[in-house]
């Protein structure tokens, strides 16, 4: 406690805790019945030294609960805004004294549900009712990743070739419709290479040659291979596909203009339009357009493609260059399908300077590789502002 003096001289003492607040009050009419029968006794620790309060002037000290002093406090802000709301009532403008009816109207007390204990108890209930209901955690997050733009995942998948589906990436109707014969009859790599309906790509070019090396030429193609071929023809189509339907050119995007563009079977054609595309009105009919949703599952779909070609590991900064996108971006695109972003080993920076998908050292030492990794992993959603 603190020993104070008044006006008159007088000692008080006073202290606070974080439960009371404790007051001494001075009577100068005292009498032996008014003496107060204990003392008060302040240690100052630095001084070593202990002061008792007079016994004739002290008369009683007043304890003061804090949550009384809080009420009290309520009470007077409460009194506060009910006198300012009444004087705005009074005296506001038109606009002030519409928001504050409304206000009055919409405020909730005690009286709105009855006793304390009864609002308690159904603001509790209602709480327990209403988050019931509520999804989890996971549930939410599962929900999410389900809903990107990319083939569904297979969530428990233990191995990176279980987790997509090729089969809603190229259906069946669709691969079996394509006519590899041309492809395999070709005599060189450039006839070969022709009959691709886009012939811009690095990676198309590197994996038909690895299907046709110089030494096996002549030779048939193993059935694997043969498969594989298929599936580098279908990544072809979806990369002439990207460039037919660039959103200023899709006013020629109907069924007859992109099979003559792509030299493609109708069922794959349709297939492209299904999946890729969507329907919007413009002026007094529908047309499909290829809308930033739609481009952004043909992208997804097209890079499962090429991981599933790759053994579910690619190169970033080649897949980039035949996309027309920065590297940065495109392994955020390799992360949303669940893809570590890795260095390559020694051994790999070799092979990037061997193929020429590297120019130098220093270029192999910057690349990086996307690799599917099981359980699978989903870019978590940033829940703080990124540093500027």
């Amino acid at each position: 406690m603190t020993e104070y003096s008044n006006q008159s001289g007088d000692s008080i003492w006073a202290g606070i805790n974080q439960a009371s607040q404790f007051e001494s009050t001075i009577n100068h009419h005292n009498t032996e019945d008014d003496q107060s029968d204990y003392l008060i006794a302040k240690f100052n620790p630095n001084t070593n030294q202990l002061v008792v309060s007079d016994s004739v002037a002290l008369v009683s000290i007043r304890n003061l609960p804090n949550r009384l002093k809080r009420a009290a406090d309520d009470a007077i802000d409460s009194s506060y805004i009910q006198q300012r709301t009444q004087l705005g009532l009074a005296f506001g403008t038109k606009k002030a004294i519409r928001e504050l009816n409304t206000q009055q109207r919409n405020k909730l007390d005690q009286s709105s549900f009855g006793t304390s204990k009864s609002l308690s108890n159904l603001l509790q209930s209602e709480i327990q009712t209403q988050s019931s209901s509520l999804p989890s955690t996971e549930t939410i997050e599962q929900s999410a990743n389900l809903a990107r733009p990319i083939p569904t995942p297979n969530l428990s998948a233990t191995h990176p070739k279980h987790v997509y589906d090729m089969n809603q990436v190229v259906p069946k109707n669709e691969f079996t419709s394509l006519d590899l014969e041309p492809i395999i009859a070709a005599d060189n790599f450039k006839d070969r290479h022709s009959v691709f309906p886009y012939r811009r790509s690095r990676f198309v070019q590197n994996k038909l040659r690895q299907l046709f090396p110089a030494a096996n030429v002549g030779l048939p193609l193993s059935d694997k291979d043969r498969t594989k071929l298929g599936y580098v023809y279908q990544l072809s189509f979806l990369f002439a596909f990207r460039q037919a339907a660039t959103p200023n050119k899709d006013h020629n995007l109907t069924r007859q203009n992109l099979a003559d563009k792509l030299n493609a079977p109708v069922v794959v054609v349709d297939g492209l339009l299904n999946r890729y595309t969507e329907l919007v009105q413009v002026g007094n009919q529908q047309k499909r357009k290829l809308t930033s949703t739609s481009q952004a599952k043909l992208i997804s779909y097209l890079c499962v493609l090429i991981l599933f070609l790759d053994n579910w590991s690619t190169d970033v900064g080649l897949v980039a260059a035949d996309l027309g996108m920065g590297e940065n971006k495109v392994q955020e695109l390799f992360k949303s399908l669940g893809c570590s972003i890795i260095s390559p080993s020694t051994g790999e920076r070799d092979r990037l300077l061997e193929l020429g998908i590297a120019a130098n050292p220093a270029e192999a030492r910057r690349a990086r590789k996307a690799t599917l990794t099981v359980p699978l992993q989903f870019p978590k959603e940033r829940k703080t502002k990124a540093k500027r």
